[in-house]
């Protein structure tokens, strides 16, 4: 799917805080939380059409 993989590709240029997330997530998951783990999963599963780029 080209369109959400451009919305990701937007997210992490938007928000170098989500680009992080993203590259720590799965290695730190444990220290992030597991609070913080399910709403980073449920931000990438949605593609960012819960939270647009500018609320990021």
């Amino acid at each position: 799917d080209h369109g959400r993989a451009r919305t990701v590709a937007q997210r992490h240029e938007l928000s170098p805080l989500h680009h992080l997330l993203s590259r720590r997530g799965r290695r730190h998951r444990r220290r992030l939380g597991a609070a913080a783990g399910a709403v980073h999963d449920a931000a990438r599963h949605l593609g960012g059409r819960l939270f647009p780029p500018a609320a990021a």
